[in-house]
């Protein structure tokens, strides 16, 4: 169950504005500066793994100001017992949260078996899950991405949190989703060898409504067929700057990963949905994958 804050006369889901944990940057210095900017953002600290906690110096991994509350202690792990030692160390040392990292798809994170391969054992991660659960009084969470390798089926996702969700029923868990996939065969970083463009136009697109990717477009009088495509990730108008029912969707854009016949990739959006004869749907090419 998530406990709700009354702010300014609003109820605010408590995790309604997170700053994500990044190594090297969310370190207690960068998260009092992100305080001074924001009074209720949720915090989280560097993925800390369960070995430097059981092993390593406690207090210089752990130690916080008071002023960064709320703030979450994220753990890199796998093993249920360590984890739920190191979940009471949290909760000793005074953070609001314990996070699980099934997003790090670092190759140095894989091989300590933990980070984005955890969502390929969704047991595992419920058995560390229930570990810390029954460890601690504070929530759990687990950070996690929408799928891993090639592998972005809804269904995946879903069993992934259908089964992380069961060791949490009694309601002091939440799924703390990073909106993306971790591509390649490795599980690491694959944007490399990316030109970022302005946005140009396509001039012919065929694809089947009402979200499917391209099957074929044309770009500088050249035809591309599309051999493969991932996708679509959506984004959304900024609706919190307007009336909701001012917000248009013209202004949604569903983003694709495409390879032609020829091995070149391309990354393509379309601005608006299909089906609104005052706004049509258009695409455009943002940028190319070396």
């Amino acid at each position: 169950m998530i406990q709700e804050k009354t702010v300014e006369n609003q109820q605010l889901n408590p995790w309604l504005v997170s700053v994500a944990p990044m190594i090297d940057w969310t370190d207690r210095h960068c998260r009092y500066l992100h305080r001074l900017l924001s009074r209720h953002a949720r915090l989280y600290t560097e993925m800390i793994t369960t070995g430097a906690l059981l092993h390593g110096d406690v207090a210089r991994h752990l130690r916080f100001n008071a002023q960064e509350h709320p703030v979450a202690l994220q753990l890199g792990g796998s093993e249920p017992a360590d984890l739920a030692a190191c979940a009471r160390l949290g909760e000793q040392w005074g953070y609001d949260e314990i996070n699980l990292n099934c997003g790090c798809p670092s190759e140095r994170v894989q091989r300590g078996a933990f980070g984005a391969c955890l969502m390929a054992e969704p047991q595992l991660v419920a058995d560390g899950v229930k570990a810390m659960r029954d460890a601690v009084s504070i929530p759990v969470t687990v950070k996690h991405r929408i799928g891993i390798d090639r592998v972005e089926r809804y269904e995946f996702v879903r069993d992934f949190v259908g089964t992380v969700a069961e060791a949490g029923r009694v309601g002091r868990s939440v799924s703390r989703v990073y909106l993306a996939n971790v591509l390649g065969s490795t599980l690491g970083p694959v944007l490399t060898g990316f030109v970022l463009m302005d946005r140009l136009g396509l001039e012919q697109v065929f694809a089947l409504l009402p979200d499917d990717p391209p099957r074929q477009f044309r770009w500088r009088g050249r035809v591309h067929q599309v051999r493969r495509a991932e996708g679509p990730e959506r984004i959304g108008e900024e609706w919190w700057r307007r009336e909701i029912g001012d917000v248009s969707i013209t202004h949604v854009r569903d983003y694709y990963r495409v390879e032609d016949q020829d091995g070149g990739r391309f990354w393509l959006f379309r601005a608006g949905l299909y089906g609104d004869p005052d706004a049509p749907a258009k695409w455009w090419l943002h940028g190319l994958f070396a």
